[in-house]
């Protein structure tokens, strides 16, 4: 919120400021401000931090009272409200994003996932790649979680019997089921490696 303080006297002054009302949601701001010159002003800011656990539609109102130093009997009282909003958002932190394995085997990748919005949400867990032929790569898709909370999630994918060696890129998606810009984004690969087996050449006598 932003709050402009005048200074209406012919003198300059300084002011205090004090919140009364609800403080149940942290509200940060100056304690004081000025010098103000006569007819000049100063603009402060009043920041509310919404909690998490805030429901859509949610109010916090509370009071901003500004007191001038140079006459304490000059004072005023701004009423201010701040309403909450859906806020949708996912992060998604990685714990394994690169794996070695060998063709037909089943690799693994976890990553952990967190509610960064403030209502309850499920999100669709998608590797992509460039490499998909062959490739069994499943959709992990309503995945719930509260806001803020986490939760650790493993990505199992079949490499096909006949991959050739080679690093294979791709990205794993977590995307919010209500709002489909609500994403996060890390790439990933997976390392195909042939072990080779070398019989001895036996010659006839």
């Amino acid at each position: 919120h932003p709050l402009i303080i005048a200074n209406r006297g012919n003198s300059t002054d300084s002011y205090t400021l004090t919140l009364s009302g609800d403080v149940t949601w942290p509200v940060e701001m100056a304690s004081s401000a000025g010098p103000v010159a006569p007819s000049a002003s100063a603009k402060i800011s009043v920041t509310v931090q919404i909690p998490l656990t805030a429901t859509h539609g949610e109010r916090h109102h509370f009071t901003v009272t500004v007191t001038s130093v140079g006459d304490a009997g000059q004072a005023i009282s701004v009423p201010m409200t701040t309403t909450a909003q859906i806020q949708r958002g996912v992060t998604a932190t990685p714990i394994t994003t690169s794996v070695s394995s060998g063709p037909g085997a089943v690799v693994t990748l976890t990553v952990s996932l967190r509610n960064t919005g403030n209502m309850t949400d499920s999100f669709d867990l998608i590797y992509t790649s460039t490499q998909q032929f062959g490739w069994i790569i499943p959709l992990l898709p309503g995945i719930t979680l509260g806001p803020g909370e986490t939760t650790q999630i493993s990505l199992a994918i079949t490499v096909p019997a006949a991959a050739p060696e080679g690093t294979y890129t791709g990205q794993l998606q977590a995307i919010s089921q209500a709002d489909a810009e609500a994403v996060a984004t890390m790439p990933v690969s997976v390392q195909v490696v042939w072990r080779h087996v070398y019989f001895p050449e036996i010659g006839r006598p």
